[in-house]
């Protein structure tokens, strides 16, 4: 209620109405069914902004929550309490990044990746994990996701110091459309949206090949510290016993004064 009630208040003070103006402006509304769709698989799936290629880790955990979720309505359908949480979270995520795709540019650019979608994405990936657990469990689970982290990470942890260059790859003119600053949907939207559409797909110039370089002591530096955190969860999950769940009341250990008071046995 307060966070409405601020910022009413101050697009009050902005724009002399409740309402935000400028971002309701027909203008910056993505025009057509089509592109719309093209939008949301670019939000997925874009080689200069994919979450599939900035935040490979979220995308494959969420994708295993939606398979999970699936298999959960095959085995049983009734039971709404076991699949209704994954295919939830699932599709809140997806319906999230279609609300993107009615904005004007979905990723929020002038940046490399799925800006935009940042505020969903960690607690997606956190409470897909949380509903997941009965699936993603052992050893060899922390292993394969130890390697896909640092697979992953590796350019996003020398960003710090190659996030220039990476910009400077995204925005870059080429033989379809000018630099990216040189454009605008106020000024032509026609070749705005041309052009918007050809920098989401195009496989040249693109701005994770300039992040995942760069040289230096620090770039290093934090690379391996990322190495050695994903290390040490592989050890303490090897230092962690599994749980193991009794299925009936018959499995549960019974302690020894039960035993007795039952059959008029005493036992030390």
């Amino acid at each position: 209620f307060f966070g409405a009630l601020a910022n009413s208040l101050f697009n009050v003070m902005r724009f002399g109405s409740i309402r935000n103006l400028f971002y309701l402006d027909p203008l910056f509304r993505t025009p057509g069914w089509g592109r719309r769709i093209n939008f949301v698989l670019a939000e997925w799936f874009s080689p200069s902004a994919g979450i599939a290629v900035f935040w490979p880790i979220a995308f494959t955990i969420l994708f295993l929550t939606g398979v999970a979720g699936v298999r959960r309505i095959a085995i049983d359908r009734r039971n709404v309490r076991s699949w209704a949480p994954p295919a939830t979270t699932v599709v809140l995520a997806v319906v999230f990044t279609a609300g993107l795709a009615l904005w004007v540019s979905p990723f929020g650019w002038i940046t490399y990746g799925p800006r935009l979608a940042v505020p969903i994405l960690p607690a997606a990936t956190v409470v897909a994990l949380h509903v997941t657990a009965t699936e993603i469990n052992g050893v060899v689970a922390w292993m394969i996701v130890s390697i896909v982290v640092v697979a992953a990470g590796w350019p996003q942890f020398g960003a710090p110091w190659t996030a220039g260059k990476a910009v400077g790859d995204l925005i870059a003119a080429d033989d379809v459309c000018p630099r990216m600053t040189e454009y605008s949907v106020q000024a032509d939207a026609a070749l705005y949206y041309r052009c918007t559409q050809h920098t989401m797909w195009r496989t040249n110039s693109l701005p994770l090949d300039e992040a995942a370089g760069g040289a230096g002591g620090l770039v290093l530096f934090a690379r391996m510290v990322l190495v050695t955190a994903c290390s040490l969860l592989v050890v303490e999950a090897t230092r962690r016993p599994t749980p193991t769940l009794a299925t009936s009341s018959a499995e549960l250990p019974v302690p020894a004064e039960t035993i007795g008071s039952a059959t008029g046995i005493d036992h030390p």
